[in-house]
């Protein structure tokens, strides 16, 4: 046990992390607010699918929540939203004419969102939306594949992976580096964590798929791998894991509570991350958390965010994701 405690607090001055999530953490506030600038898209609903789904938008320097999506857009369920690099854009995905399919949008533009996929053939669903670093790409589920759509005029769609119902792959995610994307394999139990290679197309496995599911990976900008996975086999209240590679051992992040589920991670800069989780409620709210040293700060602080109602009905806050501009 002394070699086990010894082991981790080695990890933890060696990585600036704080390990090992609490039992119902009493820390939810601790100080003021640490972030003070950009915007934070996220979205809520009463159930998946149901057809409640709206996206809202966080500006810190007005301190103010607005609704982005509109009756007018014609989308059922929008969600999912994630910020172009220059955090001019979002992408998100959403129901169109009874499908699923992935949409870009300039935000504050009196136009619609443009429908990226409803012009390339019907494979099936069409999810997980995320932009390249470079801004030139979005990476998405299509079907059970990783494809990529080229911005351009007009745009094209590149294999990531081709193995059709094989292989189920999802959650794709831009490795900082350009060269790599982040995505999960399988379902259930035995969905796991992969780092993709673009080129040659190879495949790294960051975790063991078997008895504990792992899944939603997302890389800071120093390229350190955060994803979630069950506690443990008899657990399945998801926790938060830190690698600074794909294939060293992962450690539960000293944010999360032990007690209830810690998802969706949405790195902010090197230390801090955006999650949803429900210590607070029977539904998803938003925190923060700081990897060094393991507060959390609900963002209760923050003027309409976890207040948000849908049929006068506290939603699920799911999916967010942080741009530094303003």
């Amino acid at each position: 046990m002394k070699l086990i405690i010894f082991f981790l607090i080695f990890i933890s001055n060696v990585y600036g992390i704080s390990t090992g999530c609490q039992s119902n953490p009493t820390c939810i506030a601790c100080g003021p607010f640490p972030i003070t600038k950009g915007q934070i898209v996220y979205h809520a609903y009463l159930n998946y699918g149901d057809g409640t789904s709206q996206i809202y938008l966080y500006k810190f320097n007005t301190n103010t929540t607005a609704q982005l999506s509109e009756p007018s857009w014609n989308i059922v369920d929008p969600m999912n939203a994630y910020f172009s690099p220059d955090g001019k854009k979002i992408t998100f995905m959403g129901v169109q004419g009874g499908k699923w399919h992935v949409f870009l949008w300039t935000i504050g533009d009196a136009n619609p969102p443009t429908n990226l996929t409803a012009s390339f053939p019907d494979v099936g669903a069409n999810e997980d939306p995320k932009f390249s670093t470079d801004g030139n790409s979005i990476y998405i589920k299509r079907g059970q594949d990783i494809k990529a759509i080229v911005l351009g005029t007009p745009n094209t769609l590149v294999d990531i992976t081709n193995n059709g119902t094989a292989t189920e792959e999802s959650m794709p995610y831009a490795a900082p580096d350009g060269k790599s994307i982040y995505a999960t394999q399988g379902a259930g139990a035995a969905m796991g964590v992969y780092q993709v290679n673009l080129n040659p197309l190879t495949y790294t496995a960051c975790d063991v798929p078997g008895t504990i599911q792992t899944y939603y990976p997302v890389a800071t900008d120093e390229g350190y791998l955060i994803y979630s996975q069950w506690r443990d086999a008899g657990r399945h209240n998801d926790q938060l894991v830190f690698k600074k590679t794909c294939t060293e051992p992962p450690f539960v992040l000293g944010f999360n509570d032990c007690l209830s589920e810690n998802a969706d991670a949405a790195p902010v800069n090197h230390d801090f991350v955006l999650f949803s989780g429900t210590q607070n409620s029977t539904k998803y709210e938003l925190f923060l958390g700081q990897i060094s040293s393991g507060r959390r700060w609900t963002l209760d602080i923050l003027n309409g965010v976890n207040t948000v109602k849908i049929n006068g009905q506290s939603p699920n806050l799911l999916g967010s994701d942080y741009t530094p501009f303003d």
